[in-house]
């Protein structure tokens, strides 16, 4: 057996910011056996083909190869915090906001994005695959994996998203007079304020405006806003994002093809006109109160029984979960709604 010094006890003692510099200077990597904990440890002997590549595609996807450093930790209480190093359980547990990895979903809900395209396969559920809100396409191109490893040509994988350009570089002395600005006006402590903020930044968007305009939001979703305001490198850095960026990521894993179909636009102006009769799994990451009814009022119908609803947000923003409560209240929606990990549900339409 091999016996590697990973350095790991080391780190430990070190400051966040010192762990970060010397994993960027120096490689420091995640010990083994935090892999092997975490289920992604050495893979089974009799392992096939199919479950190499979908297991292969699903580290790819997460950007576990590389590890690489994320912008954002998330608390238990969904309260961003900067990070300071590789995590590999908020990795899988999708609790951080990776600065290259193609998904931020995290291990456990691809798995779970793995599960229900299998059941629905397994048993003949009709109907394509759905991602509404995919941010820079890593979930998107797992689906497609799905269905490439099982080798089905009559399905397609929906992605559908603003699909928001990366914004120009901004001169330097600009970035660093905004930056003042932004962390000032964030930093009042007034309620009233911050929501007069949030609706004067909603407003100022234009182009690169990724939510239609909340008529409500939470104070949690007011929270994380001002606090990306406060954190302006990480708010505005440039995220491959844009439909070009997407599609770019789609081939990289050799699966841009005619299977799958990429709406621009919000919800609401771009669901209405999908070619799209029968879903078979519809995976909603639409954070905001408004993009989730609109998914749920125009897709939802359209599930097939059989099929799988999953919630990214339900645990993440409270106008997320409000939504989805209300509307299964109002169409009186009794199946069971089950955990993925801490911020993600999902349930089975029967």
């Amino acid at each position: 057996m091999i016996q590697a010094n990973t350095g790991s006890d080391n780190r430990s003692s070190l400051p966040p910011q010192s762990r970060r510099r010397l994993r960027q200077q120096y490689l420091l990597c995640t010990d083994p056996e935090e892999y092997r904990q975490h289920g992604l440890g050495p893979l089974p002997a009799d392992a096939n083909g199919r479950s190499l590549y979908l297991d292969l595609v699903k580290r790819a996807v997460c950007n576990i190869l590389y590890e690489d450093l994320p912008d954002i930790f998330y608390d238990h209480n969904r309260r961003p915090m900067l990070a300071t190093d590789f995590d590999l359980t908020r990795r899988v547990w999708g609790e951080d906001l990776p600065s290259a990895a193609h998904t931020m979903v995290g291990v456990k809900r691809l798995e779970n994005v793995q599960h229900c395209i299998e059941e629905i396969l397994r048993e003949k559920v009709p109907g394509d695959l759905v991602e509404a809100g995919v941010m820079c396409g890593g979930a998107a191109v797992f689906m497609r994996a799905c269905l490439k490893a099982y080798n089905i040509t009559d399905r397609r994988v929906f992605a559908c998203d603003a699909f928001v350009p990366p914004r120009p570089p901004i001169p330097f002395l600009l970035r660093l007079l905004g930056r003042t600005v932004l962390f000032t006006l964030a930093s009042i402590p007034n309620r009233l304020w911050q929501r007069w903020l949030f609706f004067r930044c909603q407003a100022l968007q234009g182009d690169y405006r990724a939510f239609p305009d909340c008529e409500d939001p939470s104070d949690d979703l007011i929270h994380f806003t001002m606090w990306m305001l406060r954190h302006p490198s990480v708010a505005f850095r440039r995220r491959a994002t844009g439909l070009n960026n997407v599609c770019s990521h789609f081939a990289r894993y050799g699966l841009l093809d005619d299977q799958v179909v990429l709406l621009q636009g919000f919800f609401s102006e771009t669901l209405p006109k999908a070619p799209l009769r029968d879903v078979a799994v519809l995976r909603l990451d639409g954070d905001t109160f408004e993009g989730t009814m609109d998914v749920m009022n125009l897709l939802y119908p359209k599930l097939a029984s059989g099929g799988f609803c999953i919630i990214d947000d339900y645990h993440s923003f409270s106008d997320c979960r409000r939504a989805v409560d209300l509307y299964r209240d109002e169409h009186k929606i009794k199946d069971k709604m089950e955990p993925i990990d801490n911020l993600a549900v999902f349930w089975r339409k029967s």
